[in-house]
């Protein structure tokens, strides 16, 4: 059915195609009647070759590189989404399609493969992006350079700044992750972690204060600042609660402790 068109017409027909017998490949319940593991390689690799007679004449046009690295995505085919967004790269796909590319590749070699020093040059290329400028803080944090580490958080801490208001940000060439105020608390997260590895207590409680109760976040600060009461462990002054204490007092009011209680 898909080779007996012609032209962009074959990865029309190779889409509505899938779409109609996606039961039979997907094939979740192992009938004789689906397609076996090997037998969905093939088609991906049938599905993807579909896109190349558009790919080749307009080797830049961005949407056709999304299709197919949507399409491996949904099928857990790592390796072929990376594949996709290094040949858009390859390609010259244009902005601001290239860096998403590149945040995406960044992304895959951060959270997926831990390759974080390969990860540095893509993410380097879509600074624009606040996701991108957390991932390479993360990068420089995993490899040890703590100096860069901390020099990309404050940067990101900067860029997030405007975000804190009601209104948008001055720079509207700037690409938010999720909301300024929940990046704004992870960001200050990983800055407190920096500063705790490198046992700055004071700089890493700095960074826990600013993150706001109904933060994403703040349940992990919280924690982290548990850690180091657990650290220091002084002992009751003067009637004060111990750090002991304080530990356990500020573990019980966080969210998962209670959802916790609850089960």
């Amino acid at each position: 059915y898909v080779t007996r068109q012609e032209g962009d017409a074959r990865r029309i027909a190779v889409k509505q195609w899938e779409e109609d017998h996606r039961d039979i490949i997907k094939n979740v319940d192992q009938t004789d009647d689906g397609f076996s593991p090997e037998e969905r390689n093939e088609f991906a690799n049938f599905y993807q070759s579909q896109f190349v007679f558009v790919r080749d004449r307009n080797p830049k046009l961005a949407s056709i590189y999304t299709e197919l690295a949507d399409f491996h995505r949904t099928r857990n085919n790592l390796d072929a989404e990376l594949s996709t967004y290094l040949d858009a790269l390859r390609a010259g796909v244009e902005s601001p399609d290239r860096e998403a590319f590149a945040l995406n590749v960044g992304r895959i070699f951060v959270n997926r493969l831990n390759l974080y020093g390969e990860a540095i040059q893509y993410l380097d290329q879509a600074r624009n992006h606040t996701e991108a400028l957390y991932l390479l803080a993360k990068c420089y944090l995993e490899t040890e350079d703590f100096a860069k580490a901390r020099e990309e958080l404050n940067g990101l801490i900067n860029v997030l700044t405007p975000w804190q208001e009601s209104d948008p940000g001055p720079d509207d060439n700037v690409v938010l992750e999720s909301s300024g105020t929940e990046e704004m608390g992870r960001a200050n997260l990983m800055l407190a972690e920096l500063e705790f590895k490198l046992l700055n207590y004071g700089a890493s409680d700095t960074a826990l204060a600013r993150i706001p109760q109904d933060n994403g976040s703040y349940d992990a600060g919280r924690v982290l600042f548990c850690a180091m009461l657990l650290q220091r462990g002084e002992p009751n002054r003067d009637g004060e609660k111990s750090d002991i204490q304080k530990i356990r007092d500020t573990l019980k009011n966080l969210s998962f402790w209670t959802e916790a209680l609850q089960y």
